[in-house]
């Protein structure tokens, strides 16, 4: 099931910056995830694509890039950085979202969640999406003042 939530900042409209979240949306294999986090605190270590058909996207960078995928429902799939140079995954949504919605989503680390959202606050940006939880670690969403929207995520 898809939940939908609509988030407001400071200066945006709400319908730029409507975010489908999926309850598999960025699911972390826990044993991969059980390294220390420190040494990538603040550093990207995830990318979010959009997929209007998960399957084709699984067979399209399968076959040309050699990558594996783990399934995490109808609504989600992951991608290990072991092959691919970063982890990711697919979320599925639609063509004719606006790009803000099925534009990549870049996900960095933090070693702390909270203070990372008050550096990001005290820098001119907003928070669009408060941070949510899903199986282990936290995440939340924000703009950069620059038409970026990123994630942090933590554990």
């Amino acid at each position: 099931m898809e939940a939908h939530q609509e988030h407001t900042g400071k200066g945006v409209r709400a319908s730029r910056i409507r975010i489908t979240l999926s309850p598999y949306s960025i699911e972390h294999n826990a044993k991969e995830r059980s390294n220390e986090q420190s040494g990538n605190h603040h550093k990207i270590n995830y990318v979010e694509f959009t997929s209007t058909d998960l399957e084709p996207s699984k067979r399209f960078y399968g076959k040309v890039f050699g990558w594996s995928f783990q399934d995490w429902g109808p609504h989600y799939v992951s991608f290990s950085g072991a092959l691919a140079g970063i982890d990711g995954g697919f979320r599925r949504g639609s063509r004719h979202e606006e790009s803000v919605h099925s534009a990549p989503l870049i996900v960095l680390y933090s070693d702390n969640l909270k203070a990372t959202q008050e550096a990001i606050e005290a820098a001119g940006g907003t928070i669009v999406v408060p941070t949510f939880e899903f199986p282990g670690e936290r995440r939340f969403h924000f703009a950069d003042g620059a038409g970026n929207i990123l994630g942090v995520w933590s554990n």
